[in-house]
This record gives C-alpha cells, structure tokens and sequence, in this order.
C-alpha cells in the first residue's frame, strides 16, 4: 500500500516536472511570436530597436522553439510522397486551397533547414511547411452508382477487347518505362523504406462485382496519414 501511493507521488512529481518544462518552453516561443505578430509585431520591433541580425536571430530562435513544441506534440513534417498520397484520395469534399508563393518569404525557413537538417523534406520546405498527426482509417459510405456503371462498361470493353483480339493492335505500340499512379495502387503505397507511409485500399476495381451489389449499399475504405 506504502509504495503504491509513493509510486504515485513519484509518478505525478515527474509528469508536473514535464508540464513544467513545456510550459516554459511554450511561454517563450509566445514571447518570441509576440514580436512578429502581423497586427502588432511591426510595432514591438521598433519599440525595442533591433537591427537586422538581431531580428535575424529572434526568428530563427522562434522557429527553433516551435519545432520543437510540433515534434514533442507528435506532429510530423509532411513529405512530398504524403502529399502525392494525399491529393491522390478522392472525397466528397473537394474545397480548392492554393497558396500565393509570390508572397512568401524564401529565405526564413531555407536558413533554418539548413542548420536544422531534417530528413525527408518537402520541395516547398523554403516556403512553407504542413504538419500531420497520426493515422486513422478513411472510409466513404454510398451506392456509388456511377462508378459501378463505369466499371461494367470498363470490364465489357476489355472482354470484348479480348475475345476480338482487338487489343494486339493497342500492344504493338513502343513500350515505355511504366510510370506508377498512385491513385490506380491498389494494394499498398509506400511499402518501402518509410515504414510510417503505409496505405490500403479497398476499390470497386478489385471487388468481384455481382448483380446484387447494385441494390446494396458499397463502401470505399483506406487508412489516411
């Protein structure tokens, strides 16, 4: 009984150790932030008269501070295959977001790359950077009407194909390197050195379709990053 609630003392002293130590870390990189607020930050920089290395300094020492709230916080720097395997989803909610490059300062997190080195990084990382948390499983739900309509006219023009030999002719064309589509991987994506990059999907192309799925409800699903 004595050493289960010491160990419980113990327990909570380390952990108000550690929210001690973030909430520290997080208070300075707010102080920092405070002096490159886009509404009052112009203001707090000639008040405190920095010349340009100075604020040179303070940004990369924000920016240092904040990469490491993101990592302690479990968030990972989005890679260029992640953000391939991402726009190759498709969902019901395709709202258009593009970024106005022309605006962005290319020299802030360039320096800080290059000091900092990070594995896998982005051809945007001297712009901009995206974080992710996590994985879960993506699933959509619906009779996917058009698409099973789609896919008999597809498996009818290949059987068709087949059994008038049309398809020698489409064969006889130069063969090129196969380039691979992620959005037509069915199986898995990233099933490579990046053991965190793991997909599967489940697609109407693979399924056996029979009469009777037209009448029931389908369902895509596939595990997101």
């Amino acid at each position: 009984g004595n050493d289960r609630e010491e160990f419980l003392k113990l327990c909570k002293r380390v952990e108000y150790t550690i929210r001690a130590w973030y909430h520290l870390q997080f208070d300075d990189m707010m102080e920092l932030y405070a002096l490159f607020d886009p509404v009052q930050g112009a203001k707090k920089l000639q008040q405190q008269n920095f010349s340009s290395e100075e604020i040179d300094t303070l940004e990369q020492n924000f920016l240092t501070y904040f990469f490491q709230v993101m990592e302690k916080s479990n968030f990972n720097i989005l890679s260029d295959d992640e953000v391939e395997l991402a726009h190759s989803g498709q969902y019901l909610l395709n709202l258009p977001i593009k970024v106005d490059e022309a605006k962005l300062d290319s020299k802030l997190l360039s320096k800080y790359f290059k000091e900092h080195h990070h594995d896998n990084l982005p051809e945007f990382c001297d712009k901009y950077v995206i974080f992710r948390r996590g994985i879960g499983l993506d699933r959509t739900s619906d009779f996917f009407f058009m698409e099973k309509v789609d896919m008999v006219i597809t498996r009818t023009w290949r059987w068709l194909l087949q059994k008038t030999r049309l398809q020698r002719l489409f064969l006889r064309k130069k063969k090129v390197k196969p380039v691979i589509d992620s959005k037509k991987n069915d199986d898995l994506v990233g099933e490579g050195d990046d053991k965190e990059l793991y997909i599967e999907r489940i697609r109407l192309e693979t399924m056996n379709l029979r009469p009777a799925q037209f009448n029931w409800q389908g369902c895509n699903s596939g595990a997101y990053i």
